[in-house]
């Protein structure tokens, strides 16, 4: 057995590397509980129904509602497709460590990232029937839907 190198912090080189390597899965799978968190909130959403991105809960269609969204929170569309984009982004990046085999999931977490991911298709439909007026809002939302039915199909593989 080799033996250990002292590190300035007193530590060991092995120790501070096995520190650091459970401090980059922890981020991970803070990054994957919060990417869960927000797929389901996607898939709340049923149509007319809005998504307060600041707070993590789905709007429903109501005069009281429309004046909390638009003067209390401010939420736009803007802020609603930037929610989902980066919980596409954030899906994405784990989906790759996934696929190069860079992180193991057990396989109960794997199977609700997959559940997670298609009930978000879902959401994402309704969430472009709310927003039907807007063209462009529609086309950037079912361009989210086909990413993340590609992501969906690379991490049930």
């Amino acid at each position: 057995m080799e033996p250990e190198a002292e590190c300035c912090s007193g530590g060991t080189a092995r120790s501070d590397a096995a520190a650091v390597l459970l401090s980059i899965d922890t981020v991970w799978t803070q990054m994957l509980d919060d990417t869960i968190k927000r797929l389901h909130v996607v898939a709340a959403v049923k149509a007319g129904n809005r998504i307060n991105t600041r707070m993590h809960y789905v709007y429903r269609n109501t005069w009281f509602a429309s004046v909390m969204r638009t003067l209390v929170h401010t939420e736009t569309r803007e802020h609603t497709l930037g929610y989902v984009r980066l919980t596409i982004d954030n899906l994405s990046a784990i989906t790759s460590r996934i696929v190069t085999q860079q992180w193991r999931l057990p396989a109960d977490m794997l199977a609700e990232l997959c559940r997670a991911t298609d009930a978000a298709r879902c959401g994402l439909a309704q969430l472009a029937l709310t927003y039907a007026d807007d063209v462009a809002c529609v086309a950037a939302l079912q361009c989210l839907s086909t990413r993340i039915g590609v992501l969906h199909a690379c991490a049930a593989r």
